[in-house]
């Protein structure tokens, strides 16, 4: 018997004794009484076992109660994937009523995208009877999506096969969090890696660099950022400051008032890897992660900057003692500039802002070449300024030249320049004076177009196309190529002259040349020779004869198929009243062949016209070929 029920029974026989009879009784007496101890035990036994249900049902209430009301979801699924229970916090997160989840399939609530990933999890954890947990999309009712933790473990095979219960935790704040410092992280790289100052991080206790972007790297000449984080600002930095502290005792106190401040700006000497020394702003920033606190460090080359200061005082001193020749110069027409040994410019008369479009203030101290000239031409001038600075002479000093400049915003120009040199104190400076020749190119443009285009088509006269026949005949001696020469000669041009005036029929000489003219390719040429005369030159046709021939005589017969088209024109009567005229004509056209300087220009010319008058002489709109020299 056990201890309990040793203390049931001696209860029993307790509580017999007060009631029972003397022990004088008989055999039978003894025998009641030990049905009535057993009576009593039982039925204190059966007041245990109440109290003790009343108190499993009050803890499986307060089980119910954590359960259901706990604030992350549980449920339990079967081996087949069904919800064989869920709290009323996991029914919530799912959208739906818990009586309705009951044998429902879970994998219902999966994203299509996260279906076969939470399948694969299931049979993973069915297969290997080990706890498992992912992260994946789920879908409630509603069709709204949330990310969930999904922490699954196996229970082993009851009466009903085996069951997972599952812990469910919606994350989708804490993703969206990742998420957001994930880009804040993100965008702070890619800051940190374009910018095109020198950005890098230190951390102590040794304060040696942890981190360098690119910049970094290309300003001290490390070749990765390896080489770089194995130095501090020390290594980085002449032995002594300018003024006269060592860089290895002044570095740690920068760094400690950036510390205690938050920020430190100040200016500082660094070193190149190399070994040359340069100044630069630095900004020295505390930064904090977590508990650990570093310095990000911002350095700025400022060498060029305080170069073209000097420069800029220089020239304001040279300005200074040069004050007569400024007031010559700013009443001069021309533009005159003067380029110091720098490179750089020294003085701007008012010519040159009006010619180039710069301010004083925006020209001076900048390159010059850059500024104003054309790339290939900055790099003519590039390779003999080396000379210049040592010796003062150059090709192009004490000579007038013809080159192309910049307007502000890149516009190039013509001018005529006058370089001289001249030296102070010392150092060779180079002073040029400009003279914008826009209207003198362009009169020289309009004598050449006078002199080798008709005026009335735009297309060239006879003496240009007398020099491109030649250089085809040239062409063609190298090539061994045969070229061709066509007369064109418009039929019935002067009814239209005589009926409706000469405007009418310079309307269709224009539009005759504009036909014929997209008819031939960008090498060939089409000339007015005067009249209703056209003359066409195809160049570099076949090494053969035959489909030499053929091939002009493709070119002619299209010429005069679009010449033959109806010609819609618009001009003015006598009285300037507006008129339309449709009208019709045709062409006769003679074509020769030649081939390296067989013939000369002249006589190409003129077989070329004897073939086009047997055009007419044959009925006119018609194309005829003429071979001097037949093989």
């Amino acid at each position: 018997m056990s201890d309990r029920q040793d203390r049931l029974r001696a209860q029993a026989e307790a509580l017999i004794s007060r009631s029972s009879t003397p022990a004088s009784a008989a055999s039978n007496e003894e025998l009641l009484h030990e049905l009535q101890v057993h009576q009593i035990e039982l039925q204190m036994q059966n007041e245990n076992l109440r109290h003790a249900q009343i108190a499993l049902e009050a803890s499986r209430d307060r089980y119910l109660d954590l359960y259901d009301f706990s604030p992350i979801a549980y449920l339990t699924l079967n081996e087949h994937g069904l919800i064989t229970a869920i709290n009323l916090t996991g029914a919530e997160l799912l959208g739906a009523e818990r009586n309705t989840l009951i044998d429902y399939p879970f994998s219902i609530f999966f994203a299509a995208e996260s279906g076969d990933q939470w399948h694969h999890c299931f049979a993973d954890v069915l297969k290997c009877k080990q706890r498992h947990h992912c992260e994946l999309p789920m879908r409630r009712r509603d069709h709204s999506i949330f990310i969930a933790h999904l922490d699954c473990l196996h229970m082993p095979s009851g009466e009903e096969g085996a069951s997972i219960r599952i812990a469910l935790s919606d994350i989708s704040e804490r993703k969206q969090a990742e998420e957001l410092q994930r880009v804040s992280a993100l965008k702070y790289k890619m800051l940190y890696e374009s910018s095109r100052d020198a950005l890098m991080t230190l951390a102590p206790p040794s304060w040696k660099f942890t981190d360098a972007n690119e910049a970094t790297l290309k300003l001290f000449g490390a070749d990765s950022v390896a080489e770089f984080t194995a130095l501090g600002p020390w290594d980085i930095s002449p032995k002594l400051q300018p003024d006269g502290r060592l860089s290895s005792e002044k570095a740690p106190e920068m760094i400690e008032i950036a510390l205690n401040e938050g920020a430190n700006f100040f200016e500082w000497r660094h070193q190149k890897l190399s070994g040359q020394p340069f100044d630069a702003d630095v900004l020295l920033t505390r930064m904090q992660l977590g508990e650990e606190a570093f310095v990000q460090a911002t350095v700025r080359d400022v060498t060029a900057s305080k170069q073209s200061a000097r420069r800029l005082a220089e020239a304001q001193v040279i300005a200074e003692s040069e004050e007569k020749f400024r007031k010559i110069s700013e009443s001069a027409y021309d533009a005159i500039i003067m380029m110091g040994p720098d490179k750089c410019i020294s003085f701007w008369n008012p010519s040159a802002e009006r010619m180039f479009g710069y301010t004083m203030q925006e020209a001076l101290g900048q390159e010059m070449h850059p500024l104003l000239a054309p790339a290939e031409v900055a790099a003519q001038f590039e390779y003999g300024f080396r000379s210049f600075q040592k010796t003062g002479s150059g090709p192009v000093i004490g000579k007038t030249l013809e080159l192309s400049a910049l307007r502000k915003g890149g516009v190039a120009f013509p001018v005529e320049v006058t370089i001289s040199a001249l030296q102070i104190n010392g150092k060779w400076n180079a002073i040029g004076i400009f003279r914008d020749i826009t209207e003198h190119k362009l009169a020289e443009e309009k004598i050449r177009q006078l002199a080798f285009y008709d005026p009335l088509t735009r297309l060239p006269n006879r003496r240009l196309l007398n020099e491109r026949l030649d250089q085809a005949m040239a062409v063609s001696k190298r090539s061994n190529r045969y070229g061709a020469l066509m007369f064109v000669d418009l039929d019935n041009f002067k009814p239209l002259n005589d009926q409706h005036g000469h405007s009418m029929g310079d309307a269709l000489l224009v539009e005759v040349g504009s036909r014929i003219t997209r008819c031939l390719r960008e090498t060939d040429t089409v000339a007015r020779f005067g009249g209703d005369e056209f003359v066409v030159l195809l160049s570099e046709l076949d090494r053969d004869k035959a489909e030499s021939i053929a091939q002009a005589n493709t070119v002619a017969e299209k010429i005069r198929a679009v010449l033959a088209q109806t010609y819609c024109m618009k001009g003015q009567s006598s009285g300037n009243e507006e008129i339309s005229v449709v009208h019709r004509c045709t062409s006769s056209i003679g074509v020769v062949v030649f081939i390296n300087h067989e013939m000369g220009v002249e006589d190409v010319l003129k077989w070329a016209d004897m073939a086009m008058y047997q055009a007419k002489d044959g009925g006119r709109n018609r194309v005829c070929f003429l071979d001097p020299a037949p093989d």
